[in-house]
């Protein structure tokens, strides 16, 4: 999320250097599934996919700690 919150919109191709040790298809298939989820928004760019954040780190980070707290007072 990071490398996306500096370069956005990014295709995989433009994360790359961000993770050298990872296989592009690794890479294309974590950011499909964080689209899926809704933390990106995926748009068309050429035959790929360019992916930007769905909300900022500071919206992120409220709603991480919103749900650790419910887990933590055992509400769902």
């Amino acid at each position: 999320m990071s490398a996306l919150w500096s370069q956005s919109p990014a295709a995989v191709r433009d994360l790359r250097p961000h993770f050298p040790s990872a296989a592009y298809t690794t890479l294309m298939t974590t950011l499909d599934r964080l689209y899926k989820k809704g933390l990106l928004q995926r748009e068309q760019r050429g035959q790929g996919n360019a992916y930007r954040p769905a909300m900022s780190r500071l919206e992120l980070q409220t709603a991480i700690a919103g749900c650790v707290f419910r887990n933590a007072s055992g509400e769902r």
